[in-house]
Formats: C-alpha cells, sequence, structure tokens
C-alpha cells in the first residue's frame, strides 16, 4: 500500500490500462465519504400516512483538501513536483485527473488508493484558495478541496440494474384502495403484468382482491 495518497487515471471504467499517475505532496489530514438513498413519498388514497418507494442510489462522493507547497519546507516531495511552483503542482494534478480521454469522450476514470482506502471515480469538483504569497504576489502554498464521484462501466451498471425491481421476487401486503394493477406499475412500471402476477399467485379471480392479502410478484419473464 502505498504512503501517500495515489490517485491513478485509467484509460476507460474497466481500471485496468493506466494513462498516468500522481501522488500527493502532503496526505490529507481527513477525507469524507457521502452516500445518499433517494425515496419518493407515495401515500395510497384516504390512507393516514405514505409509504417512502425506493427510486436511486446516486453516486457515492469523496470530499478532501490536498495541500500545494512551493516553499521548500516540505522534505522529500515527489519526483514528479519537485522543484515545481504551485501553479505547475497543480497543473501536473490536473493533467492526471482532468486530461479528456478519447476513448470514453471525458476525463478519466481514477483510483484513488491510501492505505487500506480505495475509492474509484471521477473528479467532479475542485476549489483551489491560495493562501501564502511572494511578494511580487507569486502564490507559493494553495489548498485544494476536491470531490470525487463514484464511477463504473456500462457493464457494471447493467449488473446493478438487474437487481432493480423487474428481476426480483417481491413480496407485497395489499392495502386499502390499491390493486394488483396499481402494484404492477409500481414494480414493473406497467399495468399488463397482472395476469401473470395472479397465475404466480394461484388467483382465478383477477379483482377484489382482499385487503392484507400477501402477493408474490416474481421476475418478469417477458419484458
Amino acid at each position: 500500500m502505498p504512503e501517500k495518497l495515489t490517485i491513478t487515471a485509467y484509460k476507460d471504467y474497466n481500471y485496468t490500462d493506466s494513462t498516468g499517475q500522481f501522488e500527493v505532496l502532503v496526505n490529507p489530514s481527513n477525507y469524507d465519504t457521502n452516500q445518499s438513498i433517494n425515496y419518493a413519498e407515495e401515500q395510497a388514497l384516504g390512507s393516514p400516512g405514505s409509504e417512502p418507494r425506493f427510486q436511486n442510489i446516486p453516486s457515492e462522493e469523496c470530499k478532501l483538501t490536498l495541500i500545494f507547497d512551493g516553499t521548500g519546507i516540505i522534505a522529500s516531495p515527489p519526483a514528479s513536483l519537485k522543484g515545481k511552483s504551485v501553479p505547475e503542482q497543480i497543473d501536473a494534478f490536473l493533467k492526471v485527473t482532468s486530461d479528456y480521454s478519447g476513448n470514453i469522450h471525458s476525463p478519466p476514470p481514477l483510483e484513488l488508493v491510501w492505505s487500506d482506502f480505495t475509492f474509484k471515480g471521477i473528479l467532479a469538483d475542485m476549489k483551489v484558495n491560495y493562501n501564502i504569497f511572494k511578494p511580487d504576489g507569486t502564490p507559493v502554498r494553495a489548498e485544494v478541496d476536491v470531490t470525487f464521484k463514484t464511477a463504473s462501466s456500462t457493464q457494471e451498471s447493467l449488473l446493478q440494474a438487474k437487481k432493480s425491481s423487474p428481476d426480483m421476487t417481491h413480496i407485497k401486503t395489499l392495502k386499502a384502495q390499491e390493486s394488483m394493477q396499481h402494484l404492477c406499475q409500481q414494480i414493473y412500471g406497467g399495468e399488463n403484468y397482472f395476469v401473470q402476477v395472479a397465475s404466480a399467485n394461484n388467483l382465478n379471480h383477477l379483482r377484489g382482491n382482499k385487503v392484507g392479502l400477501q402477493l408474490v410478484f416474481p421476475p418478469l419473464t417477458n419484458k
């Protein structure tokens, strides 16, 4: 494991062929990761409460602050940054993290590695704060706040998508003002799958199902 945070750029989202690497001057004092889950609030007609319905999981974020220094007080800087000014150091960082990749028509996928910490994604945001200067105004110290967001290949995304509602078995309890068709719309995105659901539950009638009836919604067999 590298002693300093190392950022490696790759040709595509398979994260196999490296196109460049950047080793930080000073390890960050801390880093933050953030993961949220989006729900839509759904409330059946006449119901006193609402039932959250899963929508999606946005990209995870990793936020940290990098130090770029040209005062000379940093012992043993990486060879790629040695003797470079602060603007040149930042340019070296951007060359690895932001240069346009013709393979994916966007900046490159990145892998951040530091000790046991690993994060794969893209550079999403960057804010530079210059805070020490020479008398002539040349910056010799900068703190750069960066945000990375997770990113994966189309193949990995499709594998994740197979975990979504239409390809999973669901068990639902029929509530007031609900129908099998309504639940099919929620789960499969269309009401016309109620015949498959009725068959899976050994039902010979499609209407008038009782409140509290437990129904199995199988993975779609004909999408």
